[in-house]
């Protein structure tokens, strides 16, 4: 008896390598902040893009998963992207948010 052909899905694979990109871009830029040289606003930000780059393709390949046919494999590395991509975009979001509103409260000088 033949089994279906099943296939890897390619946006599970770019979600996780986002996600792992991502994480490297980001210890980077730390790494740069520690050692007094200063990243410049393009090279912080890059990590945010790769996580969003991730959360998309992440979605979109738990997505085909669900209705595909032939049935594909990689929800599980999907999901594993969508671990990533979020986990460092709260990690880099929250705190440019919470500097902002720092920012922004400080500056009416009430």
């Amino acid at each position: 008896m033949r089994t279906p052909h099943t296939r890897t899905s390619t946006a599970a694979t770019i979600s996780v390598a986002a996600g792992i990109i991502a994480w490297i871009m980001a210890a980077l830029v730390y790494l740069t902040g520690v050692l007094g040289i200063s990243a410049t606003p393009m090279w912080m930000s890059l990590p945010a893009a790769c996580a969003v780059v991730g959360i998309f393709a992440g979605h979109r390949a738990r997505a085909r998963a669900k209705r595909a046919s032939p049935p594909e494999n990689g929800t599980g590395r999907a999901t594993i992207g969508l671990l990533l991509n979020y986990a460092i975009f709260l990690l880099i979001a929250v705190p440019f948010v919470v500097l902002m509103a720092m920012l922004f409260s400080f500056g009416r000088g009430s």
